[in-house]
């Protein structure tokens, strides 16, 4: 299985390195399907395989966890191979869930062999390339609904890498998981105002910026992500086994608790009203109502002081704000005539190139539709304005102050027609 099956007639020697990306759909051991022992010359081995799941041999609707299967290390073996599928137990041909790699050492495939997004069901997660370790790793999700028994199929070869179709070895083995019991209520968004500007908490929302979702028992833990949780430089769409759909699309999941989740909204494709829901090892939330915008921008508020000040920073990335704002253990200082600061929100529409999901900022892109700035009523300079480099799902302005009093003075920011909020301040100290 470390290469395809090719068709050659008998005079012609057996060439498998050409197909060495995986094999054809269908040979991973489901009943009345093959498995990769016709491609091998070889007999199939029921010992020697393991698949185990995180969740051990329960699974809750919906609920990503991770797979893992494990070849066994045979000597001769110079290369190690698979394929994997999941199907409902009371239909073998239905496909149970999606799979998705967690790295560049496995694939998806669909049933007509073509590669992710698939239209044909079932599909199957096998090795992109041999590999000379014996073990893999894959993430899956169950339906979002309980299925009954849900059973892994699973074939691996330890191929000993003569370039022909003797000698390798091949197992099966598979897995069967029931449907674990909830251990509380299932989460619940609130029925008013559950979906919100992540910067403004307004009932709105802006395609790849940042949305707030408030409710009852959406988490059993209060954490934001950290390293550990991204996959090749991509942000988690779940943490701690919570999730969230905007639209059917999952969402990048930063802060979780039992009563509040801030997520990057995926790319949107219309405006108005979506579905909103979250997911947890309890279960599916209600179904809220998400109003997505062009644009609905927002700053973010430092907390102090009711939180009266926009978060930003200097240019030598002293954070902004009168002297003590946070007290003695961090250094803030006013803005001056001349400063150029940074102020940083959310929400505030498209930009060219597009914010991209998931990941951090990593070229300049400004707004699509040209801000205007003003400060204390006076019209400030804007050098840029748009995606915050290496942040997810920021923006930011540098600005210019332009020649005010001292005090505190509102900054607007108005773009597509929308401004920012009110009572949103910083301190100019000359």
């Amino acid at each position: 299985m470390v290469a395809k099956c090719v068709t050659v007639l008998s005079i012609i020697p057996v060439v498998i390195l050409a197909n060495i990306t995986g094999p054809p759909p269908g040979v991973s051991g489901v009943p009345g399907e093959s498995t990769c022992a016709e491609c091998h010359s070889s007999q199939v081995n029921t010992t020697g395989l393991a698949i185990e799941a995180a969740g051990g041999t329960t699974y809750t609707p919906g609920t990503t966890q991770r797979i893992k299967v494990t070849i066994n290390a045979d000597p001769a073996a110079a290369r190690y191979g698979f394929q994997a599928t999941a199907r409902l137990a009371s239909a073998t041909g239905t496909q149970a869930g999606t799979f998705q790699p967690i790295n560049s050492e496995t694939q998806v495939i669909c049933a007509d062999d073509r590669r992710m997004p698939c239209t044909a069901q079932p599909f199957f997660i096998e090795h992109s390339n041999p590999k000379t370790t014996n073990t893999f790793e894959f993430d899956w999700t169950p339906p979002a609904t309980e299925s009954g028994e849900i059973r892994f199929y699973v074939a691996g070869n330890a191929a000993n890498n003569n370039q022909q179709n003797t000698g390798d070895r091949i197992f099966t083995a598979n897995l069967t998981l029931t449907p674990g019991a909830a251990s509380g209520p299932r989460p619940a968004i609130q029925s008013s105002n559950g979906v919100q500007n992540g910067a403004t908490f307004e009932p709105n929302m802006v395609s790849s910026s940042w949305t707030t979702i408030k409710g009852e028992n959406l988490a059993q833990a209060t954490r934001i992500w950290a390293g550990s949780d991204f996959v090749d430089g991509r942000a988690p769409t779940e943490l701690d086994g919570v999730k969230v759909n905007i639209d059917g699309k999952p969402a990048y999941v930063y802060f979780i608790s039992p009563t509040q989740i801030n997520v990057q909204a995926p790319a949107l494709d219309k405006l108005g009203n979506v579905v909103v829901e979250v997911i947890n090892r309890n279960g599916t939330s209600n179904t809220a109502t998400g109003d997505v915008r062009r644009a609905a921008p927002g700053w973010f508020m430092f907390d102090p002081e009711s939180r009266r000040y926009i978060a930003g920073t200097h240019a030598d990335g002293t954070f902004l704000g009168k002297a003590g704002l946070f007290g003695a253990a961090v250094t803030t200082r006013p803005a001056a005539p001349g400063n150029t600061i940074t102020l940083y929100g959310a929400n505030f529409g498209p930009t060219n190139p597009a914010m991209p999901e998931g990941r951090p900022v990593t070229q300049l892109s400004s707004l699509a539709d040209a801000p205007t700035v003003t400060i204390g009523g006076v019209n400030a300079t804007v050098s840029y304005g748009g995606g915050a480099p290496n942040l997810i799902g920021t923006y930011q302005f540098n600005i210019v102050v332009p020649d005010v009093p001292n005090g505190d003075h509102q900054v607007v920011v108005t773009t597509g027609g929308v401004r920012t909020q009110d009572n949103a301040f910083i301190t100019i100290q000359r």
